[in-house]
């Protein structure tokens, strides 16, 4: 039998044409879009629906008030919207039977982008193992589609990608970049010191927001794996 392939593109500017056509696609955007999306939807929202543009989010909501607005540009709030892109502000109270409209500089876009995938589904650092083994379980080729930083490579994402191949169960065939991901997170088990320096991660910290890079870090504390179909995110368990 034929092994599954495993690649990891660096971010949506890394996509050849057809590169996602009949594969198994994982979107990773750690700090912070897939993992908030994952804890929004562990606590209780209906579903996400993804949005490029503000402008976007807001007629919808205009058009169905009861919606919900989140998301940021370059890891602010966004004014008029409920949320941020803080996971600790999606708790059970505020989402729990609510559908979402999340706009964000980096992860939202590449959800759209992934589209052209057979299957699409969320991964971060806090559900990477189900994520990945939820990818594998379609029998298909595994694309981990990192959302990077402003169109290009994110070491978070990287590494998270590494951390969800390390932790594969079963026979995989990985690419070069998969192979390269991997080795990074064995090197670098401490991810907090592994990631210091980095773009993403120090403009979170002069933005005051260890508490999100804390929680974000966490490994494997859900179950839940998101899927991206229709336009819609919906959660499966």
């Amino acid at each position: 039998m034929k092994k599954q392939t495993v690649d990891v593109l660096t971010s949506r500017l890394a996509v050849q044409p057809g590169a996602l056509e009949d594969k198994a696609v994982v979107v990773i955007d750690t700090l912070r879009a897939t993992t908030v999306m994952v804890t929004a939807l562990s606590y209780g929202a209906k579903k996400i629906i993804p949005v490029a543009e503000v402008e976007e989010a807001f007629s919808l909501r205009a058009q169905d008030p009861s919606l919900l607005l989140g998301g940021e540009r370059h890891a602010l709030f966004i004014p008029g919207f409920d949320f941020g892109n803080s996971p600790l502000e999606y708790t059970k109270v505020r989402v729990k039977d609510k559908t979402l409209i999340m706009s964000t500089s980096n992860g939202t876009r590449t959800l759209l982008s992934a589209a052209a995938g057979a299957q699409v589904f969320l991964g971060a650092l806090r559900n990477g193992t189900a994520a990945m083994a939820r990818a594998l379980d379609t029998g298909r080729d595994v694309v981990l589609f990192n959302a990077g930083t402003d169109g290009a490579l994110s070491l978070d994402d990287f590494i998270t990608a590494g951390a969800m191949i390390a932790g594969a169960q079963g026979s995989i065939q990985l690419t070069d970049a998969a192979r390269l991901a991997r080795m990074l997170y064995e090197a670098h088990p401490d991810l907090r010191s592994a990631l210091q320096g980095t773009l993403h991660y120090e403009r979170m910290r002069a933005l005051n927001l260890e508490a999100d890079l804390e929680f974000c870090l966490q490994k494997d504390q859900s179950s839940l794996v998101p899927a991206f179909w229709g336009g819609e995110i919906l959660p499966l368990r």
